[in-house]
């Protein structure tokens, strides 16, 4: 699963924990680890947790956190097509972002013409 020791595994599960501010609650309905374990866990009232139980919650809580960072870089690229979208003009009139689109075109109309079928295709859209 990792090579971190259990130990660290819990320090970056109670990082991770306040930085979300995700509830027990949340972490036992995503993960199937009781409740109120959890909290006792949280509390500091366990002092040697179960390997299982941090190994689910540290895989739990790291998997999320790619999955955000994905749907972060997603919700970024949109923010940025819709701000060019809705800025068309301007953006044209910088030069690098003009020379970044004119080779782009450049090289879908090079495809296109390389590949009947991709020539086809454009030609009847």
């Amino acid at each position: 699963m990792s090579d971190l020791s259990k130990p660290q595994k819990i320090k970056i599960i109670l990082q991770e924990v306040a930085k979300r501010k995700i509830s027990t609650y949340e972490l036992a309905k995503k993960t199937g680890l009781n409740e109120s374990g959890l909290g006792r866990l949280f509390k500091n009232e366990i002092s040697n947790p179960h390997k299982s139980t941090i190994d689910t919650l540290y895989s739990y809580l790291t998997s999320i956190d790619k999955s955000e960072q994905n749907n972060l870089l997603d919700s970024e690229v949109n923010e940025i097509v819709y701000k060019i979208v809705n800025n068309e003009e301007r953006f044209m009139q910088e030069k690098a972002f003009a020379n970044l689109i004119e080779i782009r075109v450049a090289k879908k109309i090079a495809k296109i013409l390389s590949n009947p079928e991709d020539f086809e295709k454009w030609k009847n859209t």
